[in-house]
């Protein structure tokens, strides 16, 4: 294999993955952008998704963006 073939590879492979990841990427960004919920719904479920043992506190938090709102200082 000469350093040409060998280079041309590399740039098609470096395409596909760029085509991939586009792709990728608006397949699972095709449904968050037809849903209604609205940003600090789409965090706490987000929360939930990842943190399957979340206390209402921290969807609290996650759906208002304030932290510790009930709690004593």
């Amino acid at each position: 294999m000469t350093d040409q073939t060998r280079d041309q590879l590399v740039a098609e492979l470096a395409d596909l993955h760029r085509l991939l990841g586009e792709e990728f990427f608006a397949a699972r960004l095709r449904p968050l952008l037809e849903t209604d919920l609205t940003v600090q719904q789409l965090r706490a479920l987000a929360l939930v998704q990842v943190d399957r043992e979340s206390t209402p506190q921290r969807l609290a938090e996650a759906r208002i963006g304030v932290r510790h709102i009930f709690s004593r200082s």
